[in-house]
């Protein structure tokens, strides 16, 4: 049995190796360094959705934030003090004529609302809202305040959608005169849509629309007879 100072004395005998080529070391190498960008990648990656995802969440929240302030205001068109309804025997005005749309406005659609509701007895301030240099704002009596950060999001769209009134019958005990409903009194409602669109001022790619809708609660009841309801038994 040949010891191993003997193999290495030997001469034309391979000598033992002992620890890595300099290939094999270049192949580690080269594997580690392929195993730590695959994972720096994916960290990056990671770290790059989760950043998406709070700008996202923030704008998502600052705009229904801003569409929920938006619309409380707008449910409130023509309220006054101590009138629960308008009729046509009130005197001032009522829920079809206190919005005034300004331009610019297509069709039903505005961008800049202007209405009145009365908090306290003969208070008309006005109030509004609108979109200006990428910022929605809202005015209170004759002052316009920022509504919406620019540092965090830029307004690309904003629209009210107020179609008319929907019509709705009363219903009364009797029939008219000619046996028709004619008479009876009609309701009339209306609803507006909000619409706003934002886009993160840290990346133009998150961009966000929420829409909301809110029922004025100011109706205004039309009487088509007087009495308003025949009289049972006439």
């Amino acid at each position: 049995m040949l010891t191993r100072a003997g193999i290495r004395g030997a001469p034309g005998q391979r000598r033992l190796q002992r620890g890595l080529s300099v290939v094999e070391l270049m192949v580690g190498v080269t594997v580690g360094l392929f195993v730590v960008a695959a994972a720096a990648l994916m960290v990056s990656g990671q770290l790059s959705d989760n950043r998406n995802l709070l700008l996202a969440t923030q704008i998502q929240q600052d705009l229904r934030s801003t569409a929920d302030i938006i619309t409380r205001e707008l449910r409130r068109i023509g309220f006054a003090d101590s009138v629960l309804v308008w009729n046509d025997g009130m005197s001032g005005p009522v829920a079809e004529t206190s919005v005034a749309s300004i331009t610019p406005a297509s069709g039903n659609t505005i961008t800049e609302i202007d209405f009145f509701y009365r908090r306290r007895p003969g208070d008309d301030t006005r109030f509004g809202f609108k979109l200006e240099d990428g910022v929605i704002k809202t005015k209170v009596a004759d002052a316009w305040e920022v509504l919406t950060d620019a540092r965090v999001m830029r307004v690309t769209a904003f629209n009210i959608n107020m179609p008319a009134a929907t019509e709705y019958r009363l219903p009364c005990a009797k029939l008219c005169s000619d046996d028709t409903q004619d008479c009876w009194p009609v309701v009339r409602m209306r609803t507006a849509t909000v619409t706003i669109t934002g886009v993160s001022t840290s990346d133009a790619a998150i961009t966000r629309t929420v829409s909301s809708q809110v029922r004025v609660r100011n109706d205004w009841v039309h009487h088509n007879n007087t009495p308003s309801c025949p009289e049972v038994g006439s």
